[in-house]
């Protein structure tokens, strides 16, 4: 058995991206622009950032001028099932490619995904594994019988490894961190869209503010419903205008609660969350597990 692991490539992006942003701030609010980009090249860092907050703060047309492609390797179809469903509301770009399970074989051996709570439980782990190479087994006879790829695909399982491009603007990437961010997520879309914020902070540090999970952009929960995370507690609850109960345990031990505010009787702050949200993801993250729809 071979445990992947998603790797995430930013393989092309717009170049010169903040001086873009800031020319089509400049062009709504100025009737000439013939020298527009020399003006705010000569702008100070400082200057450059103030026009920054107002475009991340305003209207998100703008940021669909930047895009990012990426080349995610080492996923599975099971990620790759949920980011392709991705409804914007902004209608902003989303390109995809994948690989074709219709004319790559898998014969010989695939690899899969495992989950961290199967890898901590053994018994469910050797099922698990077991029908894996059952498929394998399956999946090889009907191409030595002569099926051809398309036809054997059947028997693959959601967990098989695959690789996909994804391109997206900048305001479609913001509004897919908000929730694939979230502790709510299954954990290899947490993991493969973290991993993409960071791909885009090495080149574009500036958009931070707006590469955020919602709790941490917003600064309340975007699940009102949803009781199974660390950091929800310190948030703000705007149905009682005061913070998520106290009495509500929110981590699922053996997780611990996770605060940062120096003063406990007060909601967080956007900083506090997003400080709080990396401490949960420097210790290994958490995936909540959703209750199946009772009859």
């Amino acid at each position: 058995m071979k445990v992947i692991q998603p790797k995430v490539e930013l393989i092309n992006y717009t170049q010169d991206a903040e001086n873009l942003l800031l020319f089509t701030k400049y062009s709504r609010l100025s009737r000439d622009v013939s020298d527009a980009m020399e003006v705010i090249k000569s702008w100070s860092d400082k200057r450059k950032q103030e026009e920054l907050r107002y475009i991340f703060s305003t209207i998100e047309s703008s940021w669909e001028f930047v895009t990012y492609t990426f080349c995610v390797t080492g996923c599975t179809r099971e990620y790759t099932h949920q980011i392709v469903r991705t409804r914007s509301e902004t209608k902003g770009e989303f390109s995809i490619q994948q690989e074709s399970q219709r004319t790559v074989s898998m014969e010989g051996g695939f690899n899969y995904g495992v989950s961290q709570s199967l890898l901590n439980n053994r018994d469910r782990l050797e099922v698990y594994v077991k029908g894996m190479e059952d498929i394998q087994n399956a999946y090889d006879k009907l191409i030595s019988m002569g099926a051809a790829p398309q036809e054997a695909r059947g028997l693959l399982p959601t967990k098989v490894e695959t690789k996909i491009i994804l391109k997206f603007d900048l305001r479609t990437l913001s509004h897919i961190m908000l929730e694939r961010l979230c502790t709510r997520a299954q954990g290899e879309a947490q993991r493969i869209t973290l991993l993409m914020r960071d791909e885009v902070l090495k080149v574009h540090p500036w958009t931070d503010p707006i590469l955020r999970v919602y709790c941490a952009k917003v600064g309340t929960c975007r699940f009102p419903n949803y009781h199974m995370c660390p950091i929800k507690g310190m948030q703000f609850n705007p149905e009682t205008g005061r913070r998520y109960h106290s009495d509500d345990t929110y981590a699922v031990p053996p997780h611990k609660e996770i605060d940062t505010r120096d003063d406990s009787t007060r909601p967080a702050t956007k900083n506090e969350i997003q400080k709080a949200w990396e401490i949960m993801n420097e210790q290994g993250g958490f995936e909540a597990v959703p209750e199946m729809q009772k009859k």
